[in-house]
This record gives C-alpha cells, structure tokens and sequence, in this order.
C-alpha cells in the first residue's frame, strides 16, 4: 500500500477482496525518513482505497536495525495512525 514516502499499486487487490467480503486493510513499509508523513500517507491511502476493516500495519524491518532509531520511529508514526483515529498493528 505505501513504501516510504511512495505509494505503492495494489493492482486492485482492495476493490476485489472488498467485492467479494474479504476484509481489507492497509500494510506500510517503513523507510528512514519522516515517521508523521509516512504515517498519514498510510493512512490517506487506507481512507481513498477503503482499505479500513484491518488495523493499519507498520513493517519495520531492513533498512532498519533494532536500535533505539527504530523503536523511535515506531512509537511516532503508531502515534499518529492512532492520532487519525485508527488503531495501528505492528
């Protein structure tokens, strides 16, 4: 769904799964780079796609390492999924 500060196709997974009763929701790759504007960008996307039956997903991983960047990184962008009034899984 995002990557970073891109937004990635979903090839139209969304609207199938939906018309079909599959619940839907939005997955981020995390970059280096600004945790709020990822978030939002997850977000944004999640509300135009109508991905929102699933908590918003944050994948943490490469390029990351498990420092305290990292855990920062984490905690501010599941802060804002959550300031946008969704409840984030990671």
């Amino acid at each position: 769904m995002s990557d970073g500060s891109s937004v990635r196709d979903d090839y139209g997974y969304v609207s199938a799964g939906r018309r079909v009763g599959i619940a839907m929701g939005g997955y981020h790759y995390a970059q280096p780079g600004d945790p709020i504007a990822q978030a939002n960008r997850l977000i944004d996307r999640c509300v135009t796609d109508g991905a929102r039956d699933l908590a918003p997903a944050l994948d943490l991983e490469d390029p990351f390492v498990p420092d305290a960047a990292a855990a920062d990184f984490a905690v501010r962008f599941l802060r804002q999924v959550a300031a946008r009034g969704h409840v984030p899984c990671l």
